[in-house]
């Protein structure tokens, strides 16, 4: 029969490896790093560790061991959890396309930085978004246009050519080549005539393909753009002989463009520089237009 003494150490023998890994597992819960946060300074620093301590005056964050304390005026926001930030493509609902990194989103905005280090921040709200994608997307945004414009002539050759007028019509699609970077097709046409000669005139049907891209602002937008194409002209004498040929066309120019906020249409003020080139006489001139456009 056991004495009690042996029944005794018998039970000791037994708890003893139960202790152990008891205590094992509290050093292990006590050891395991605290979650790392991230903080944003206002000069677009950004750092990434376990918050230590919060207090009236900062906050205590350890990074790699050593402890920083950072004051509150110095911070932007903290973001808690371990979350790298993204590159995203956020297409609008006027269809330009806004690059930058997500700091943060909820309900009711999107938060953008240009660079993980930038200081400046870009908040679009979820009801000017259409689209968010980890990937660049070129969407189409079909737009049809028309533009009648004054085209006042800077050098016709000696013909003496007067300012007349140029209806131009036209369709806009984004490029597949960058954000904001718009292909405008555009057809026209414009007659010319001499102000010492009134039966000496100049027809000419242009064909231009032009890129032009968006620096938007709101609801306004900076267009500049430059294009060129082909065009046929026919130039009348005066004397009854008639000249047809075909042209070479180019344009240099910029718009600034007014879209009302989540419209399809928009509103333009234009001034372009235009040359013509019919392999042996060059005709320039200034063109001024207003557009009208309707995006699909």
């Amino acid at each position: 029969m056991k004495t009690t003494a042996g029944m005794n150490a018998h039970r000791s023998q037994a708890i003893a490896p139960v202790c152990m890994l008891v205590a094992l597992c509290a050093v292990l819960v006590t050891a395991r790093p605290a979650a790392a946060e991230i903080i944003y300074l206002n000069n677009g620093t950004v750092l990434k560790g376990a918050i230590v301590k919060e207090g009236k005056t900062g906050i205590t964050l350890k990074i790699d061991d050593r402890e920083r304390e950072i004051p509150h005026a110095d911070i932007k926001r903290v973001m808690y959890g371990n979350r790298d930030m993204e590159e995203i493509y956020v297409l609008g609902m006027d269809g330009t396309i806004t690059r930058g990194f997500l700091v943060d989103q909820d309900e009711n905005a999107v938060i953008l930085r240009e660079q993980p280090d930038s200081p400046t921040e870009q908040s679009i709200s979820r009801k000017d978004i259409r689209e968010i994608s980890h990937e660049a997307m070129y969407p189409v945004d079909l737009e049809f246009y028309f533009k009648p414009s004054a085209f006042v002539p800077l050098d016709s050759g000696g013909a003496d050519l007067g300012t007349t007028g140029l209806y131009a019509f036209g369709i806009g699609f984004n490029s597949m080549i960058a954000p904001n970077l718009r292909c405008l097709l555009e057809t026209g046409y414009l007659r010319s005539t001499s102000g010492s000669n009134p039966g000496q005139s100049l027809r000419i049907v242009p064909v231009t393909l032009s890129f032009a891209y968006s620096f938007i602002k709101d609801e306004y937008s900076l267009v500049p753009r430059l294009g060129g194409g082909v065009g046929i002209a026919q130039f009348n004498t005066g004397e009854g002989d008639v000249m047809k040929s075909n042209l070479l066309a180019a344009n240099a120019g910029c718009g600034l463009v007014y879209r009302p906020y989540r419209q399809p249409y928009s509103f333009g003020l234009w001034a372009d520089y235009a040359i013509y080139f019919d392999g042996a006489d060059f005709f320039q001139g200034a063109v001024i237009s207003i557009s009208c456009a309707y995006r699909l």
